[in-house]
């Protein structure tokens, strides 16, 4: 994802992050961030993305975070929790990802600039 993500949005960098404690940290420590992309489920520690989600908001209600997951059950409680409309590991390479991202970005950008 970093590559696909780098490669296809000018001027971004992505940070990973492969536990939720790791991703807190990063968090706190290294932002503030444009967007952040959570999995359903982190890979290494397998923490909930959707729990997560909620910790990041109950934080900083206003940063904008995004759930990646295929099952829209999942996505739909991501939104409720407060994260944007997000995409699936199958959108991926259908650019759907990169559409959906372009258009998140783009909306931060637009309010920064006017």
């Amino acid at each position: 994802m970093k590559q696909l993500f780098e490669s296809s949005l000018e001027d971004t960098q992505v940070v990973e992050a492969k536990t939720h404690n790791d991703a807190l940290t990063k968090i706190k420590e290294e932002g503030p961030w444009d967007i952040i992309l959570v999995n359903r489920i982190f890979d290494v520690d397998g923490y909930e993305g959707l729990t997560f989600i909620s910790e990041v908001k109950k934080e900083n209600p206003a940063q904008k975070i995004l759930l990646i997951s295929n099952f829209k059950e999942s996505q739909k409680d991501a939104e409720e929790k407060g994260a944007l409309e997000g995409f699936g590991k199958n959108d991926l390479d259908s650019g759907l990802a990169v559409d959906v991202l372009t258009d998140h970005l783009s909306e931060k950008r637009d309010v920064s600039t006017s």
